[in-house]
């Protein structure tokens, strides 16, 4: 018997791409903060729009693997319609 249908198997590699952008952006701060110190604006700037693009791709994986966490019954509080928020 598999542990993990295929659904959940592409939901995992999803929220595996998540944590990924969470770490690039991390990764990305630092820099940002690093180039601001310096007084690089310009560098900065670019790094901003860069955590913004990872930021952005971040919330909608974010949603998609919330939304089939839901629809696939994965996520037990949603199983009977009751939420704990």
């Amino acid at each position: 018997m598999a542990i993990f249908t295929g659904h959940t198997k592409k939901i995992i590699i999803r929220i595996d791409e998540f944590i990924d952008k969470v770490e690039d952006g991390l990764l990305i701060f630092r820099e940002a903060i690093g180039s601001y110190l310096q007084g690089n604006k310009e560098l900065f700037d670019d790094y901003l729009g860069r955590i913004d693009k990872l930021e952005s791709a971040a919330d909608n994986l974010h949603k998609s693997v919330q939304n089939d966490l839901i629809i696939h019954s994965i996520l037990p509080q949603y199983r009977s319609g009751q939420s704990s928020g």
